[in-house]
């Protein structure tokens, strides 16, 4: 019996040493492929700031076939609807000749302005302010936004903002919901807000169980633009987006200033030693610096992991005072 086991064992040997010699020329032409891949998507990435650039100058915009396809004017739509009162955005679309998302983005920018009487399925079309779009874009970025963070935001009273809404939520652009006693009103994004905007993220449905991280997360980045103006943030949507490998710890934030690239941390709860210092390790070796922004009893932790030395690079902070404030 055991002479058995032993012969079927060295016919199986050579199957294993082929196997893992196939698997070995695997990794190493995956690594070769990684290698250029990230070359391309350099490339990418120009490309799509020179488009940006021909778009810009031309008023045309390049389409997924490959053309270039003129971009219409509000007062081009505005004579067609004076001229054809009651049409669908789709038929001006296809009777000027360009995409409908061109003719949507139209009727949803540019200041308040009737279109010289005319309606469109009934109703009277009123554009948006492209501050709109723009602070829809925001909450699209951060996931969703509450209307105190709005106002902050914009630099003006909660009666304006509640305007802002109302022409969001008569659009269909974004819905208004409270979703905790005791607090502002939550504005989320709708399918149709986000491709107004020019957003590429999902609707995103919100989980109370996270409502508190992304509030805290939205002050963060509300105090950083006080304090540093001059600075880009990019979203945690966008670097889930573009990291390398799914397994990456992801930052809340990145905040670019000139060439530094500074991960932002918002932490509400207490972490192990071990959790943190993994997340530490990870995150100064991607980024120039670390920077959290914590509770009392997270920022004790973190504290002392800064001291150690180990993590030079390493700050930390208080959460922002208006949030500390409703806490």
């Amino acid at each position: 019996m055991s002479s058995r086991k032993a012969s079927q064992s060295k016919a199986v040997s050579p199957t294993n040493r082929g196997s893992r010699a196939v698997i070995a020329q695997l990794d190493a032409r995956l690594s070769e492929l990684d290698r250029e891949l990230r070359g391309m998507s350099e490339l990418m990435a120009e490309r799509r700031r020179l488009l940006a650039a021909r778009t810009a100058i031309t008023g045309q915009r390049l389409s997924v076939s490959g053309s270039y396809v003129r971009r219409v004017t509000q007062d081009e739509i505005a004579a067609y609807l004076a001229e054809h009162p009651g049409v669908r955005a789709s038929v001006i679309a296809r009777e000027l000749g360009v995409p409908l998302t061109n003719i949507s983005q139209h009727l949803h920018r540019g200041a308040t302005l009737v279109l010289k009487g005319a309606r469109m399925a009934g109703t009277t079309v009123e554009l948006l302010h492209r501050r709109d779009l723009d602070t829809l874009a925001w909450a699209a970025e951060q996931y969703v936004a509450r209307s105190d963070q709005l106002s902050i935001l914009l630099g003006c009273g909660p009666r304006t903002v509640q305007r802002l809404i109302a022409r969001l939520r008569q659009a269909r652009l974004a819905d208004q919901r409270r979703l905790l006693a005791g607090e502002p009103a939550w504005i989320i994004p709708t399918v149709k807000g986000l491709r107004a905007c020019g957003s590429s993220f999902g609707a995103w449905r919100p989980r109370l169980g996270l409502l508190s991280h992304v509030a805290a997360v939205n002050d963060v980045r509300l105090h950083i633009q006080g304090r540093a103006p001059g600075s880009q943030w990019v979203c945690e949507r966008v670097i889930a987006r573009e990291r390398e490998h799914p397994r990456e710890h992801l930052p809340d934030a990145l905040v670019l200033t000139g060439e530094r690239r500074v991960a932002i941390e918002v932490e509400l709860t207490v972490k192990s030693r071990r959790r943190l210092a993994t997340i530490l390790d990870e995150l100064t070796g991607r980024y120039d610096a670390v920077l959290y922004f914590c509770t009392p009893a997270s920022r004790r932790v973190l504290s002392e992991l800064s001291e150690s030395g180990r993590w030079p690079a390493l700050g930390v902070r208080e959460l922002p005072e208006p949030l500390k404030d409703r806490r």
